[in-house]
């Protein structure tokens, strides 16, 4: 009696260890190598241009093997600082991404930079916005508005003058996910020409605020 119990709880254990073990082949099979030997990247969703600024939504993710990344390629955990460059060179879709591939910041264009937009000359502006971001900027007298251009935004800062660059959620495309932040953005710097931002300098001077309106955007499809 006792070597028939015996032998079931052997033949039990068996079986056990036989579905645990092809468990482990079908998860390695399915996530495990990828897990292990594999690594996100990001490459261009469209085709770039020598010029344009960069954004979130200029961005694919892939999954690829480890090795198969360039040389400084950019990943989604340090993508976010490059929003507002300007790419140097074109660069064709479905291409990855090097920090190589934007021009330094004391490398843009004359008639060309990035512009203050202060505190208090904004009426209203979001709380998720963030670098990279576009928006529109209207001047309003409180009875009417009028629309002063679209415009990348280079930086977002806080009232003590310090970037804001942590969000949860930090490459969520849609922005009512945007759930939180480290600080309330108090002003912004935008991208853009020297006769853009006299433009709306000369709305300010005239009495009229700003209203800062977010677009929607879709990133890493």
């Amino acid at each position: 009696m006792e070597v028939t119990i015996t032998r079931k709880v052997k033949v039990i254990i068996g079986i056990a260890l036989i579905i645990i073990s092809a468990g482990l082949m079908i998860f390695w099979e399915a996530y495990g190598r990828a897990m292990l030997l594999n690594e996100d990247i990001l490459v261009s969703s469209t085709d770039i241009k020598a010029g344009e600024i960069c954004k979130a939504e200029n961005f694919s993710v892939i999954s690829v093997s480890k090795g198969a990344r360039i040389k400084n390629g950019i990943t989604p955990d340090t993508v976010s600082k490059y929003y507002g460059r300007k790419y140097k060179h074109n660069i064709n879709a479905n291409s990855q991404v090097s920090s190589d591939s934007f021009v330094a910041e004391e490398d843009f264009e004359e008639g060309n930079g990035i512009f203050v937009i202060k505190s208090e000359w904004i009426m209203n502006i979001s709380s998720s916005l963030r670098k990279g971001d576009r928006i529109k900027i209207y001047a309003t007298d409180y009875s009417n508005a009028d629309y002063l251009g679209s415009y990348y935004v280079a930086f977002v800062k806080d009232s003590g003058g310090r970037e804001i660059t942590e969000l949860s959620g930090i490459d969520e495309p849609k922005i009512l996910n945007r759930t939180s932040g480290i600080a309330l953005p108090s002003m912004i710097e935008i991208s853009g020409t020297l006769e853009d931002y006299l433009k709306v300098v000369r709305c300010v001077a005239g009495g009229r605020q700003l209203i800062l309106e977010q677009e929607e955007v879709t990133v890493y499809e």
